[in-house]
């Protein structure tokens, strides 16, 4: 059985959150396309989404829609800019509700509560980095993580015990090669997405 496995690691800038939501919308039309050409296998998709649990990117992951009215998300669509005066005149420029296809798979995360954080340096701390997967497959374990307590002693990570700034996140997942969660009809074309 094929499985399409699939990590991305999305831009950092806070101010970013519209770029990142439509940048996941772009990586997930291309999953499905890797879904459909590798016999409707399921996925797995990880990796550092530089998003919290409550942002427009996991909304769109895991409820696969997110409304126009996100405040969060569309919040510094009309001013943010790569470089200052890069930009123009973007005040005509209007949020989007954006959503899945009713093709595109119901995902689930390998944590059924988000870990405290992934990324820690002392001033920013947070959950950023992620294992989803089709529903057709089923959490049997999560490694644990670190603790707001576990890191009292330290400042941020890296730091002599940690070698890098984000946690790694370890799941066991079963799959059941009988189920399909994506599409009833082999032979189904794909869909837009709006």
């Amino acid at each position: 059985e094929k499985v399409v496995v699939a990590n991305t690691h999305l831009f950092y800038h806070p101010h970013a959150a519209h770029v990142k939501c439509l940048k996941m919308l772009i990586a997930c039309r291309q999953l499905e396309i890797e879904h459909i050409e590798n016999e409707l296998s399921p996925i797995i998709f990880c990796g550092d989404y530089n998003s919290t649990p409550d942002s427009g990117v996991m909304q769109l992951l895991l409820n696969r829609f997110v409304d126009s009215g996100d405040e969060e998300t569309w919040k510094h669509l009309c001013t943010y800019e790569w470089e200052e005066g890069a930009g123009g005149d973007l005040k005509h420029v209007s949020s989007i509700d954006v959503e899945y296809p009713p093709s595109f798979p119901q995902l689930i995360s390998a944590y059924e509560k988000a870990p405290d954080f992934t990324h820690f340096i002392e001033c920013f701390a947070a959950t950023l980095d992620y294992i989803l997967a089709s529903s057709n497959f089923e959490v049997v374990r999560s490694a644990s993580t670190l603790s707001f307590d576990d890191m009292k002693e330290h400042v941020a990570m890296p730091n002599e015990f940690m070698a890098s700034d984000h946690i790694s996140l370890v799941a066991d997942l079963s799959y059941s090669i009988h189920s399909n969660c994506w599409l009833n009809d082999v032979n189904a074309t794909l869909p837009n997405f709006r």
